[in-house]
């Protein structure tokens, strides 16, 4: 018999295998995460077994059974039902004569049919002959062993334990729909770097509640206790034992996994601010963008440019904008000042965090705009073209002036032209436009 584990970070990976019999182990490591062979660590251990005690190395392959051995129909319809196991929840069906296994049955993952009782106890398929399941009581709980075969040995354990959910209060169902996001992720995190969503949500399926994350933590089914607690069922869990709804900030927020999710993020309007505070130390607090873009080019432009403007924050203070994942980068800044971007018209999410050190809560306001800027000027024969951005609803006027010079001033040439698009297209006869500078301004 031997026991195992391995595991990866960005930084490393390692496997450890022991056989407490032998009073023999064998501990790999690699300083990146790069992959390790999963089977040097057994090779190690052959070797040695071979010259410390003189055991040969196995050169056997492992075989079950095949033979069928005859069960009732009622004895297999008693072990359908749901079973949870290391992610999501499980199925058990029952068809005559045989068993079909589903594996994290809430997305569909996978399936193995045609399961028959063999002479050895375990079920198994003519399909899938390398993968068997028995079923078995422990200390009074219902659960689902596995194994299959790996080179001369064979791979064993538990796979799930039977998990009859309970009907759902109103406070849980009040919470399905909802999406929450992490406001605890630390500044520095590697959760960042791996590209991480750091969003929850609460599904139901097959009368199963479960919790659901963007990989910062597994998919778990729960069984709650009361309005506020739910556990997580079963013995297959190597995480938190329990989530938890707590308040915070004056808001609900989840506490799964050490992460404090919180409501889902408020949205800017365009050519709006927001203020805002960091009330919890090394807290963020998550806003959502919807930038806008014209259906057809306006000239030759077919993008805005926007402006998102920290002031009013504490120096350390990071405002980082990402996709509408919440984990793909899009721009990001330290300290007061503007983040100039040019985006399609999908939703964008923005945090502010403050970072590792420094000042840890603050105010600070935010303001999403579309900066009044001249975008293109195209000349022809008869007239030129003037194309500039700017917010919609304003008045507009163009001035001009034949110089650049500390002497020289601008004056009016067109007035009172109303912007019902954010980019807009002015055509000048060309007597008005040869040799002259513009420069759009917005009127009060």
């Amino acid at each position: 018999p031997a026991v195992w584990k391995n595991g990866a970070t960005l930084a490393y990976s390692a496997q450890l295998l022991f056989l407490p019999e032998k009073k023999l182990g064998v501990a790999i490591a690699a300083s990146s995460a790069s992959g390790i062979p999963m089977t040097i660590d057994a090779l190690a251990l052959q070797q040695a077994l071979l010259e410390r005690d003189g055991l040969p190395i196995p050169t056997n392959t492992v075989e079950y059974p095949t033979a069928e051995l005859p069960i009732d129909q009622a004895s297999l319809d008693a072990l359908a039902g749901i079973y949870v196991g290391s992610a999501g929840y499980d199925i058990v069906e029952s068809h005559p004569g045989s068993l079909t296994y589903r594996s994290n049955a809430h997305i569909g993952q996978s399936a193995n049919s045609n399961m028959t009782l063999r002479t050895n106890g375990w079920f198994m398929s003519d399909e899938k002959p390398h993968t068997m399941i028995a079923f078995t009581n422990a200390h009074g709980r219902d659960i689902v062993l596995f194994r299959h075969p790996s080179g001369s040995g064979e791979n064993s354990g538990i796979l799930s334990e039977r998990f009859v959910p309970s009907p759902l209060s109103a406070a849980w169902s009040n919470r399905l729909g909802k999406s929450w996001i992490a406001r605890n992720v630390p500044a520095d995190s590697y959760m960042n770097v791996l590209g991480l969503q750091t969003s929850l949500r609460f599904l139901h399926s097959n009368n199963v509640l479960y919790v659901e994350t963007g990989g910062v933590a597994p998919t778990r089914a729960l069984d709650p206790s009361g309005n506020d607690l739910a556990f997580l069922p079963g013995l297959v869990n190597r995480g938190d034992s329990a989530v938890q709804i707590v308040e915070l900030d004056g808001a609900e927020h989840v506490l799964y996994a050490g992460y404090f999710f919180g409501p889902a993020p408020e949205e800017i309007p365009l050519a709006h601010s927001i203020a805002g505070t960091i009330a919890t130390e090394r807290f963020a607090n998550w806003y959502e963008i919807r930038p806008l873009n014209p259906p057809a080019p306006v000239g030759g432009v077919s993008d805005i440019s926007y402006q998102l403007s920290l002031s009013g924050a504490p120096t350390n203070f990071l405002l980082r904008l990402y996709e509408a994942d919440g984990a793909t980068p899009v721009a990001a800044r330290t300290g007061n000042g503007t983040l100039d971007l040019v985006c399609g018209n999908s939703p964008l999410l923005l945090s502010i965090q403050p970072a590792s050190s420094g000042a840890q809560t603050g105010s600070y306001q935010i303001d999403f705009s579309i900066p009044l800027l001249v975008r293109e000027i195209a000349m022809g024969e008869t007239q030129a073209s003037l194309v500039w951005q700017g917010p919609t609803g304003a008045t507009y006027a163009v001035d001009t002036s034949t110089h650049l010079d500390p002497t020289n001033t601008f004056a009016p040439l067109l007035e009172n032209i109303v912007g019902t698009n954010a980019l807009e297209r002015q055509a000048i006869p060309i007597a008005d436009a040869l040799n002259r500078f513009f420069r759009i301004v917005q009127q009060p």
